[in-house]
């Protein structure tokens, strides 16, 4: 989780500074307070509790999630659900390393530039928060921070290939693809925890 915490950063401030207009300034700082909760919660739970029952709760979670959105629930970006969604990514990202997921799925029906840009600041500030608390944790050592550093330089490269593609996805195919994302997510964490 520490690796995937350093990359998320990385991928994080670059995508926001590129698209910082479209920043909802507020809805992150309003998620990054549930975000700091949940981050404690998952640091806890991972010094606590064993990793498979954790993967097994997340990615089960992520899931039903999905299955709601696509069945008509609405998640709308109000405060409470902009905390509670700060606070599930930040335990779903602390303790198995997807954290995207309840923030895109609370994102879901906005226009592509914001959510690009404002999951990107999310997640900048939001993966330093994870990492001090795996830190604190104990769950941070040299090895998951050598293997952090080896992608590290793909974060550069993913920004300059993605932005030839920015604005050519229509809008009403940006739900598909961030529903698509989170269920893709949750499928990877299982299948890689149980198969």
């Amino acid at each position: 989780a520490a690796g995937e915490a350093l990359d998320r950063e990385g991928i994080g401030v670059g995508a926001a500074w590129r698209e910082r207009h479209a920043v909802e300034r507020r809805d992150v700082g309003v998620a990054l307070t549930g975000r700091v909760v949940g981050v404690a919660a998952g640091a806890w739970a991972v010094a606590a509790t064993g990793h498979t029952f954790l993967v097994l709760v997340v990615g089960v979670s992520v899931l039903i999630a999905v299955v709601g959105s696509i069945s008509g629930v609405r998640f709308a970006t109000t405060d409470r659900n902009l905390v509670l969604a700060g606070a599930a990514s930040g335990f779903t990202g602390t303790a198995a390393g997807v954290g995207g997921p309840p923030m895109g799925l609370t994102y879901q029906h906005a226009h592509p530039a914001t959510l690009r840009a404002t999951l990107s600041a999310f997640f900048a500030v939001g993966a330093i928060v994870s990492l001090v608390g795996l830190t604190i944790a104990g769950q941070v050592d040299r090895h998951r921070l050598g293997l952090a550093f080896v992608v590290l330089p793909g974060v550069p490269l993913g920004l300059a290939l993605s932005r030839p593609l920015i604005g050519r996805i229509r809008a009403d195919r940006i739900r598909p693809l961030v529903l698509a994302v989170c269920a893709a997510s949750a499928l990877a964490l299982l299948v890689d925890e149980f198969l």
